[in-house]
């Protein structure tokens, strides 16, 4: 179940959010919580590390990665949760490749032509 819930901001500034609670937590969304910025970073680090890992060997010149994190209350702890869409996790990444680029080169043996 969704409520809204104040969230105090690492810069003090407290705003409200859609936060996610289980049914022992309801209770405790009228108190302020603190958005835990590690934990944060620690979500996002392993989203991107998981892409940067799956993509290397493909040696893209850019990637770019898409997702949302939704807060949740967990045990009365604001933690990000991979956002859902549908039941499965929402996460789009995008890769491009420069026509200089060595992973862009025609492969050997191949005219690059069509016809």
């Amino acid at each position: 179940m969704a409520s809204a819930v104040k969230v105090e901001m690492p810069n003090g500034q407290v705003i409200w959010a859609r936060v996610e609670t289980g049914a022992s937590d309801v209770a405790m969304t009228d108190a302020v919580k603190r958005l835990d910025v590690d934990e944060l970073k620690s979500s996002i680090h392993a989203v991107s590390a998981a892409v940067r890992t799956a993509a290397e060997d493909l040696t893209p010149d850019t990637v770019t990665v898409e997702f949302g994190l939704e807060l949740a209350l967990k045990a009365g702890k604001l933690v990000s949760v991979l956002a859902e869409a549908s039941g499965k996790a929402s996460l789009r990444v995008s890769m491009s490749w420069s026509a200089s680029s060595p992973s862009a080169e025609v492969p050997a043996g191949s005219s690059g032509d069509d016809d």
